[in-house]
């Protein structure tokens, strides 16, 4: 059921007062090319999600697919070669303005290309990673909307530890092809490290392997971090940790619906819905180094009660007064 809405990030992140820069309207005689990058796979409920909140928040402004004006949509399925793969034939059709969803299509898009115009969407700590160089001053080519920084990783496993006192230390599952940032992350703040330890898995034999080692020692968790391969392979994970009884969080809502423990992280949807504002002022005229790169204003906290019963924990009433959403 739904709860209410956490805000967060606020500083930095609204929006500019003024809904559209100036320029071109939309023309159903002059559609404009939107090419469009998913980092994750056609046909999942989260990646349809996605697209379906960006194109919904286009029409609100005007940007009618097969009208006013042209989705191109690709979807790399969670991998980087494909990522790598598709972004030449991207670049070289020169759309009008390209959406590049996740960390790993951001950064390729970056190298390729120095003059289209590219509105992220969910990429992790855009200034720590280079591909901006300010919030507030984006400079070159590049801005949109950013996923979540490195303090948030904690906060994950302070969550577990509220919801399975129990918990002593928490490994965290990432692909380091496409999410190769955490490394970063750790090395930026070494303190995370005595009690998060990086859990690289290149697929999910290696993730089940993990998992089964984990399951073998007293006070184990998991979080399943911030990855396309991890949105892309969601229920398959959520099923091996319900497997092996670990206590486990992400930040994505789709693992809770898979079964999984619990979720806290910005709200996806609401991301792309915003990216859309960013695309339409682009297309007005805009140029994407004046536009201040945006943090998560929306903030979501589910908790899936069926699988708590079954790890035999009880949910702390302060757990269930946050939750903006409880799977029961």
């Amino acid at each position: 059921m739904k709860r209410r809405s956490v805000l967060a990030g606020i500083a930095g992140a609204l929006l500019p007062a003024v809904a559209h820069a100036q320029g071109a309207a939309p023309s159903a005689g002059h559609p404009r090319r939107i090419a469009v990058l998913m980092g994750v796979k056609e046909g999942d409920p989260e990646g349809d999600g996605r697209y379906g909140a960006l194109k919904a928040g286009l029409k609100e402004l005007g940007w009618v697919d097969g009208d006013t004006a042209k989705l191109e949509v690709y979807w790399a399925g969670g991998d980087l070669e494909r990522i790598r793969t598709l972004v030449g034939p991207i670049v070289a059709s020169a759309p009008d303005v390209i959406v590049g969803n996740g960390t790993a299509a951001a950064t390729e898009l970056r190298k390729a290309t120095k003059t289209i115009p590219v509105v992220f969407v969910l990429a992790t700590d855009p200034v720590s990673l280079g591909l901006i160089d300010s919030l507030a001053r984006p400079g070159g080519n590049l801005t949109g909307f950013s996923f979540f920084d490195p303090p948030l990783v904690g906060k994950w496993f302070e969550l577990l530890q509220l919801m399975a006192p129990g918990v002593r230390q928490t490994s965290l599952i990432f692909n380091p092809g496409t999410a190769a940032f955490y490394y970063k992350f750790f090395e930026g703040m070494p303190g995370l490290g005595t009690i998060i330890r990086l859990a690289p898995t290149r697929d999910l034999a290696e993730v089940e392997t993990t998992l089964a080692g984990l399951a073998k020692e007293p006070g184990a968790s998991v979080i399943m971090g911030a990855d396309p391969f991890n949105v892309v392979n969601s229920a398959a994970i959520a099923g091996l940790i319900e497997r092996f009884r670990l206590p486990a969080i992400s930040v994505y809502r789709q693992f809770t619906v898979d079964g999984g423990l619990m979720a806290y992280g910005p709200d996806t949807l609401d991301a792309f819905h915003r990216t859309a504002t960013y695309v339409d002022r682009v297309l007005r005229g805009a140029r994407p180094a004046d536009l201040p790169a945006q943090a998560p204003t929306k903030y979501q906290l589910i908790l899936n009660l069926k699988t708590a019963k079954k790890l035999g924990l009880t949910v702390p009433p302060m757990l269930l007064g946050r939750a903006d959403e409880v799977i029961e």
